[in-house]
Formats: structure tokens, C-alpha cells, sequence
């Protein structure tokens, strides 16, 4: 009697570690269904992450290509060098008689440098950016009227067969 006593306590014990085994190992299984679940939304968030910083990486090496073409065109106008700025101009905008001219717009080439500082850029769409300056110095010897107050100089280039191009500059007044 003794001994089939002690098979059942045997077996109880037994039965009840396993009982324990399995429940460890399904509260172990659940906790890294939870761990895996929370490492695919930080890998997602990290990856939305990344691809924003991708982004805005691009956006600002366009900016410093596109604003570096801006001070060659605005340069090379106020030179009088139109040939060489030609390529640069979208195929609507014409430079002539001391001034740059497209569909909307006739802006007068001024006769000195102008002392710009970009305050706004954006990569409106994959084909359109668009820039804004502050003028300090506009570069008109015979118009006062840009000295008045605190302007701004609007820019936006187009980007045509895998080439960006100016296709607006305006003074906002």
C-alpha cells in the first residue's frame, strides 16, 4: 500500500511539473510573441525614420546644387553673359534687354550683385523647387525702392528630361 502511495505522489509530483513546464513555456512563448510584435514596429518606425532623413538629405543636396545654378544664372545675367546661362532657362523663359521673362512673370536684371540669403527652400514635387531670398542689397542703382524695406525674391526651378531649370524668379513687393 505504501508503495502504490508513493507511485501516485510520484506521479502527481511528475504530472504537475509537467503541468508547470508547459505553462512556463507558453508564458515564455507569449512574452517573445510580444518582444517579436514590438521589434517589427520599432524596425517599421526606424525604417519611416530612415527613409524621411533620406529625404531631407536630397532635398538639401538639391538646394545647395540648385542655389549654387541661382548665383550663376543671377551672376552671369548681371554680367551680360546670357549664352552661357541659356541651358540653364526653362524653354519657356527668355533673357533679353537686361531681363529674364517667362509666362507670368519680367523680372529686370539688376545692375550690380545682389546680397541674397536663402530663408525658404522646398521640393514642392518631384519635378518643382522652389526657393525664396531675402534681399539686403538689390542691386539697382536707379531703384530705391527695394532699399525701402525688407523684400523678398522668389525662385523656382523645373526639372525638365533629368535637368533642373529656372523657370520663375519675381521680387515680391
Amino acid at each position: 500500500m505504501k508503495s502504490k502511495k508513493s507511485t501516485i505522489i510520484i506521479l502527481v509530483l511528475i504530472i504537475t511539473n509537467i503541468i508547470t513546464v508547459c505553462y512556463s513555456m507558453l508564458y515564455q512563448n507569449n512574452i517573445i510573441k510580444s518582444l517579436t510584435t514590438d521589434l517589427t514596429i520599432t524596425q517599421n518606425e526606424l525604417s519611416q525614420n530612415r527613409s524621411l532623413v533620406e529625404k531631407e538629405k536630397y532635398i538639401y543636396e538639391l538646394r545647395n546644387v540648385l542655389d549654387s545654378n541661382f548665383y550663376l544664372i543671377l551672376n552671369s545675367a548681371i554680367k551680360g553673359d546670357y549664352i552661357s546661362i541659356k541651358d540653364n532657362l526653362a524653354d519657356d523663359v527668355t533673357i533679353e534687354n537686361g531681363h529674364i521673362k517667362g509666362l507670368n512673370f519680367d523680372f529686370t536684371i539688376p545692375q550690380e550683385n545682389m546680397s541674397l540669403r536663402q530663408r525658404m527652400y522646398d521640393l514642392v514635387s518631384d519635378t518643382e523647387f522652389r526657393s525664396i531670398y531675402e534681399i539686403y542689397d538689390s542691386g539697382y542703382s536707379n531703384e530705391p525702392k527695394y532699399d525701402a524695406r525688407l523684400y523678398t525674391l522668389n525662385v523656382k526651378f523645373s526639372q525638365v528630361d533629368g535637368n533642373w531649370k529656372l523657370n520663375f524668379i519675381s521680387i515680391d513687393e
